[in-house]
């Protein structure tokens, strides 16, 4: 539901698997339960959003999650609504890997995708914290 708020058209809705990240719930997601009211905070109390943050040590290097891909062809509003839209995380491009792969196979690269990392206060613009 959330990924066609920005992408109606999306396509190619798939899974696949990340590596040298790690899945965390961190911090409100403003766009969710500001401007579309998906979330109501009063009623539910639920508030963190879904991110990822990078894995810091090379004993956590081994660590992936299974994530959702698809893909999109982009329209300059397109493009503006989801920076809009993920304006409290920072966005980058990671590759993602096929869970096609097994335990004895490398795993294979199938593409770059974009990915939402958990940013922190120092990082917000004022227009973001003004509304919370």
């Amino acid at each position: 539901q959330s990924s066609r708020l920005t992408f109606p058209n999306l396509t190619n809705f798939r899974y696949v698997k990340v590596k040298h990240m790690r899945r965390v719930f961190g911090h409100p997601h403003t766009f969710l339960v500001l401007r579309e009211k998906l979330i109501d905070v009063n009623q539910t109390l639920n508030l963190a959003s879904l991110s990822v943050e990078p894995v810091e040590s090379v004993k956590e290097k081994d660590v992936e999650f299974v994530a959702i891909a698809f893909d999109v062809i982009l329209n300059d509003q397109q493009r503006m609504d989801f920076v809009e839209r993920e304006k409290e995380y920072k966005i980058v491009t990671t590759p993602y890997y096929s869970l096609s792969s097994s335990d004895q196979e490398e795993d294979k690269e199938e593409g770059q995708g974009v990915i939402c990392i958990a940013s922190n206060d120092n990082d917000l613009d004022e227009s973001i914290i003004s509304t919370i």
